[in-house]
């Protein structure tokens, strides 16, 4: 199912673009904005997980993406960077969040364009950096 959508395809995309080969990049598909607005999607909220890195794209289950986030959270090295995504029920806005390392990141709400794929920023929908 993940790649049957070209919006969650898109947004797999991104997430496997950070990937620099030295650490891996952890997915989460959130059902809400909340979720994805800080990375770290509780599991009420988690739709869909993954683990990208030199194996490629591998799905994970829910207990499998809260033992990840645990350990970036306890790990004092940060293992992975992270990225997390909503898709509006409407399929016209997206938020997202990515963390490279646990003081570098950024997020925010975008626009949906006409094509239903691509991406731009929505003026009144703010975002962050840090």
């Amino acid at each position: 199912m993940e790649h049957d959508d070209p919006l969650r395809a898109n947004h797999l995309q991104v997430a496997m673009d950070m990937f620099t080969g030295k650490r891996a990049v952890l997915i989460a598909e959130s059902s809400d904005s909340d979720g994805a607005y800080w990375c770290y999607t509780p599991s009420e909220s988690l739709i869909s997980a993954w683990l990208f890195d030199d194996s490629g794209l591998t799905p994970l289950s829910p207990a499998e993406y809260a033992t990840y986030c645990d350990l970036q959270r306890n790990s004092g090295d940060d293992p992975f960077m992270l990225y997390a995504f909503h898709i509006s029920d409407d399929r016209k806005h997206v938020t997202f969040s990515s963390f490279i390392c646990s003081r570098a990141g950024h997020g925010g709400h975008c626009l949906v364009g006409d094509d239903g794929v691509t991406l731009r920023h929505d003026p009144d929908g703010g975002g962050w950096i840090s």
